[in-house]
């Protein structure tokens, strides 16, 4: 299947994207660190029966910020659906992508046809100590102080990676990615934007299809996280993958894909 790559400026960021198939708009959002490549499982899989988008994130891959300037994520994704002549899109995130699709969603519902999102995060969340060291802490303290590789190591050795991190084909997938981030945000923190009001406290506003998919065997604080956006979305539903950690369409690509592809052909 042919795949059409770009990459343009937009918001002050140049931004790199890939479109394949044909039928409804179907976007793909990574997890912090990630890009592209995270959806290598689904990519061509989805793009049988929906045009699909994915794109590096601001600051992540290819999509190399101009500057040092305030952004947001979902502007982002709006103004890139834009440049596409897409006036609306299924939306598909993991973990940090899933932020910025609840945050898309509630900023811009008429763009929003469906949401389906991986082990996200969501804005206003209280997470453990644990998980706010190895991920906000540790990563950028040791990029800033001891430079960006070590950075980078600590970013690897994030817990909810460890199953992953022991399969020598996922290792490695997960390695090239990290190993190509930049650490913009390390080095520019606090330019991300926030919503006046958290997402986790507009949950109700969501009107739209929403799935939400979380690793069985995940971090607690993302069974937690899971079952709140599912509590607050008055149709939402949720399938939980046994033995599955944070990694979720590397480790279960099969199931994942059925997982969404059921949920899009119900809607």
């Amino acid at each position: 299947m042919s795949i059409k790559s770009e990459s343009f400026d937009l918001n002050g960021c140049s931004f790199y994207a890939e479109i394949s198939g044909s039928g409804p708009y179907l976007v793909l959002l990574h997890g912090f660190g990630w890009d592209t490549r995270a959806w290598d499982d689904q990519f061509d899989e989805f793009a049988g029966g929906y045009t699909v988008v994915r794109y590096d994130l601001r600051g992540f891959g290819k999509s190399v910020p101009m500057n040092a300037a305030p952004y947001s994520h979902s502007r982002d994704l709006a103004a890139i659906l834009e440049h596409f002549h897409i006036q609306s899109a299924h939306i598909l995130g993991h973990s940090m992508g899933g932020y910025v699709a609840i945050d898309f969603a509630l900023e811009y519902p008429d763009m929003t046809d469906s949401l389906m999102l991986a082990d996200p995060a969501i804005g206003g969340f209280q997470w453990s100590d644990d998980l706010v060291d190895a991920s906000f802490v540790i990563p950028p303290k040791l990029a800033t102080t001891e430079g960006i590789e070590a950075g980078r190591r600590a970013w690897l050795e994030f817990p909810p990676f460890e199953r992953a991190m022991s399969n020598r084909r996922l290792a490695a997938r997960i390695v090239q990615m990290i190993e190509k981030y930049s650490g913009w945000h390390w080095f520019n923190p606090g330019l991300a934007t926030q919503p006046e009001t958290p997402a986790i406290q507009r949950l109700p506003e969501i009107a739209c299809p929403t799935l939400v998919v979380v690793g069985g065997a995940n971090h607690p604080d993302y069974l937690r996280s899971g079952q709140i956006i599912q509590d607050g979305i008055w149709n939402a539903r949720q399938v939980i993958i046994p033995g599955v950690e944070h990694a979720l369409p590397l480790e279960a690509p099969h199931i994942f894909n059925e997982s969404v592809l059921d949920f899009l052909k119900g809607i």
